[in-house]
């Protein structure tokens, strides 16, 4: 464009705009000062103003007022045409607000399980979340979730969980049918694994089905002939004790005991050990 063709009328229309512009970005500004600063001194930097957003959203509950205006005038920045670093902290801490509400609940311990493949991918989520964090700053605190430390304890204590029925059991899917390939296992095990991830608010997938399974089937034995397995963890000494079982009492708990199951129970081998010290000392 040559300066013949320039009109004085064009650009004081632009700078008409600039300066409108210019007022409704200070006074979203001051708004959002206004709303998170009621008893407070306004910011001075962005990382104060960050840390009061996130103060101000510190209620769980999604209806409270903080929220519901702090969304509105998110809702008012979007609308403004000009990139805001105020706005993409608002932003930011409105969706960590909400990751970190998802991942309370998945913490809390109730009737909804979540599964362990869905919680780790909420933990991503909440990586990539971090990654759009508007500041860049030596602190790395800044950006830190909240619940996220406790979810990564959380999958944590899963992981050791099934590293520890992995070493009991083996491969699943390796195994045969074989009694002698199938692994020995005794019931104390299978109750402290089902007891320690009924206290973990996330499901564990197969391996928990499983000893479920077994644990259902071997309900009835226990209930039946827990007297005499009482004695099997040393057959030979505890058979001295008071009150032994006899050898029928044995045999009868060796009749009814659950074969059909994906493992060896010890408690099985322990019995015929114990029936022989018994039909031993009877003779």
């Amino acid at each position: 464009m040559s300066f013949s063709s320039f009109h004085p009328n064009s650009f004081l229309n632009f700078l008409d705009i600039i300066h409108n512009c210019h007022i409704i970005i200070i006074d979203w500004i001051q708004k959002l000062c206004q709303q998170i600063n009621a008893d407070q001194s306004p910011p001075r930097s962005f990382k104060e103003l960050s840390a009061q957003i996130r103060k101000r959203l510190q209620d769980d509950d999604a209806k409270n007022n903080e929220y519901r205006m702090l969304l509105t005038l998110a809702s008012e920045g979007h609308r403004i045409p000009v990139e805001m670093t105020e706005l993409k902290l608002l932003k930011f801490e409105l969706e960590a607000r909400e990751w970190s509400l998802e991942t309370k609940k998945m913490l809390t311990l109730g009737n909804k399980k979540f599964k362990s493949e869905d919680v780790c991918a909420h933990l991503e989520k909440g990586a990539s979340l971090q990654n759009k964090f508007p500041l860049t700053d030596d602190d790395d605190n800044i950006s830190t979730l909240r619940y996220e430390e406790d979810l990564k304890q959380l999958i944590q204590k899963a992981n050791i969980w099934l590293d520890k029925y992995k070493q009991s059991f083996g491969d699943d899917n390796a195994q045969s049918s074989a009694s002698d390939s199938k692994p020995h296992i005794s019931i104390q095990l299978i109750t402290d694994l089902i007891n320690q991830s009924n206290q973990m608010p996330i499901h564990l997938g197969p391996p928990l089905s499983k000893l479920s399974s077994i644990s259902s089937k071997i309900d009835s034995w226990l209930h039946n002939h827990s007297s005499v397995l009482s004695h099997c963890q040393n057959p030979i000494q505890n058979y001295h004790k008071s009150n032994p079982p006899n050898p029928c009492q044995i045999q009868s708990a060796l009749a009814e005991a659950p074969t059909h199951l994906p493992v060896t129970l010890t408690e099985i081998t322990h019995l015929k050990s114990l029936l022989e010290t018994a039909q031993k000392l009877s003779e």
